[in-house]
């Protein structure tokens, strides 16, 4: 799995933590953007569910 999608799953599974780290996790997310055309069909679904749990807790 891709490092960067592979952090940034992890980050949204621990939705309790400061505003700097929801900052980080949200310019990872725009590097991911830049990069989803490259990312593998697994890779893109994982993708969707993060975003999923990052909606669902906002």
């Amino acid at each position: 799995m891709n490092e960067l999608l592979q952090h940034y799953t992890v980050d949204v599974e621990f939705p309790d933590v400061s505003g700097a780290e929801h900052l980080e996790m949200l310019q990872l997310r725009d590097k991911l953007f830049k990069i989803e055309a490259t990312l593998s069909v697994s890779e893109k679904k994982a993708l969707a569910e993060a975003d999923r749990r990052l909606v669902e807790q906002a």
